[in-house]
């Protein structure tokens, strides 16, 4: 039996070395897999290195497939993200645990509201953020509460800021410009 996913999902991957900077982001991303079923999630899953053990400055994207993990996609462009900033070590089981909400619509009552996950690994801290297509005030603070339900966690134990895209292409910067 073949559990067939709402929508079909893209795995993308990004990797640089901590001294050389991005010049083009959009070609260096790598299309690493694709599926639109859960056993294919599994395969795929399993083939991917756990977060925990990649070299610093390399992120793993999960987007619905389709929508490319950058600002300027049309499904990305009028939406934001939440942030989750992480400290070293705890990682792996918030990052599956994310994706198994994610790709079983238990974050959003329309999956196109949903356009991806990343997950970024850092010298100091590891980086979680979660895209939604539309800023929207119901749909940020309803995707902000199935974050913290899908992770088991709470506004006191996992603190997220929202940043809404457009202002991440103003700054040129993914996070917030404030300090942790």
């Amino acid at each position: 039996m073949t559990l067939k996913l709402s929508t079909s999902w893209t795995v993308w991957g990004i990797h640089r070395p901590p001294s050389s900077k991005i010049i083009d982001y959009q070609k260096d991303l790598i299309k690493i897999a694709g599926f639109d079923s859960l056993p294919a999630f599994w395969n795929t899953y399993a083939y991917l290195k756990p977060p925990s053990t990649l070299p610093v400055v390399t992120d793993y994207q999960l987007f619905r497939s389709g929508v490319r993990p950058v600002w300027e996609d049309p499904e990305n462009i009028k939406g934001g993200k939440w942030i989750l900033r992480l400290r070293k070590g705890i990682v792996d089981q918030l990052w599956e645990d994310l994706l198994l909400s994610i790709i079983g619509c238990n974050m959003v009552d329309d999956i196109n509201d949903l356009c991806g996950a990343v997950v970024s690994i850092r010298a100091a801290e590891d980086i979680i953020s979660v895209w939604i297509r539309r800023e929207d005030p119901d749909l940020v603070n309803s995707v902000r509460d199935s974050i913290y339900k899908s992770l088991n966690q709470s506004p006191s134990t996992l603190e997220m800021q929202f940043k809404s895209n457009s202002e991440s292409l103003q700054d040129k910067t993914p996070q917030l410009n404030t300090p942790k």
